[in-house]
């Protein structure tokens, strides 16, 4: 006699493979703003503030945040049904009679399996043909967030790239060349990215024409300056988009999201970041059964992070008294956790 899986156990394990692809998603871009933060305090370090890898890191920190966008929407996509409907009419006339191959398609996984692949096709084609702007309102529409504003200026919570509820009431010298809407905000960023990458560090005439337009501005420079303070408001910004999407990420428990991220709030502030990630990964790898650990134990545990970001780790955990060194054998060190 066949059993068929419980309906709860079925929505259960859906729900598990849902937590883990989102945070999936979540984590890889925390890591892309880890990376760029350590860079970043490579550059500090050096004293120069240095036009060239200045603009190298903007436009790194600038893709991931694109890329980004493309994965949570198309994971958006495929968790909503009336969304996934949505595209798929407007790949497939209903009126249309399915071919051999669908048909094959559609008895070996499903209708709604196959009514979900045509759908994200669809979504991705849509995707390639929005601006970066355009698809951060389709993202921002779905995930229902509220109106947002960014500050331009300011210190602590108000610290540019940070994220409030009200447009600012008396207009700094910076609200003459950026958006303070959350979409504006990121559009401008984004053309600097092409300017930067496709037109030798120059906006187009075109795109200082809709910039100015769109959201009543008034850049009257084409040449693009990137720096440093630039990349801490970029830093902030993205990290508060971050907070705001997983909050309204209501189809998953957001807890469990959360606690890899621990107090995402503070990761807006720059000082914050660096201390709220070693946190976070060092509160997954103590988990462990094991009470000692070499560095390469440590590496390949966070495969993914870079060997400055684990000799960041360990240096910091070593500061806060969190390990010592126990032993050393040959030339690889001990740690015990204290």
């Amino acid at each position: 006699m066949i059993i068929k899986n419980h309906p709860s156990r079925y929505h259960q394990r859906r729900e598990e493979l849902m937590i883990k692809k989102y945070k999936s998603i979540f984590e890889d871009f925390v890591n892309a703003l880890d990376e760029a933060l350590e860079t970043f305090n490579v550059f500090f370090t050096l004293g120069k503030d240095e036009k060239k890898p200045n603009q190298l890191l903007f436009c790194h920190i600038v893709n991931n945040f694109d890329s980004f966008i493309n994965k949570i929407y198309k994971e958006i996509v495929s968790d909503n049904p009336e969304l996934s409907k949505e595209y798929f009419k407007r790949k497939r006339n209903l009126e249309d009679k399915a071919t051999l191959q669908e048909i094959i398609a559609i008895e070996e996984y499903g209708i709604r399996a196959w009514i979900k692949e045509v759908a994200l096709e669809q979504a991705e084609e849509d995707i390639k043909n929005k601006r970066h702007a355009q698809k951060l309102a389709a993202l921002t529409k779905n995930l229902k967030m509220p109106k947002l504003y960014v500050c331009l200026s300011g210190t602590g919570n108000t610290s540019s790239g940070c994220l409030k509820k009200t447009p600012s009431k008396i207009k700094s010298v910076n609200h003459k060349t950026n958006s303070e809407e959350l979409i504006g905000f990121a559009d401008v960023l984004y053309e600097k990215r092409n300017a930067i990458t496709h037109n030798r560090n120059m906006y187009q005439k075109k795109v200082i024409q809709r910039l100015n337009q769109e959201w009543k501005i008034n850049i009257n420079s084409a040449s693009i300056i990137v720096k440093r303070d630039s990349i801490k408001s970029v830093i902030r910004f993205y990290a508060s988009a971050c907070l705001e999407m997983i909050s309204l990420l209501k189809t998953i428990p957001l807890v469990q999201v959360k606690s890899d991220f621990l107090n995402l709030k503070d990761f807006k502030p720059i000082k914050h970041i660096s201390n709220i990630l070693i946190s976070g990964r060092w509160s997954k790898f103590s988990q462990r059964s094991q009470k000692t650990f070499t560095y390469s134990d440590y590496r390949n545990f966070f495969p993914k992070a870079s060997e400055s970001t684990i000799r960041r780790d360990i240096k910091s955990l070593k500061k806060d008294g969190v390990i010592t060194e126990k032993s050393k054998n040959g030339k690889k060190i001990l740690y015990e956790i204290t």
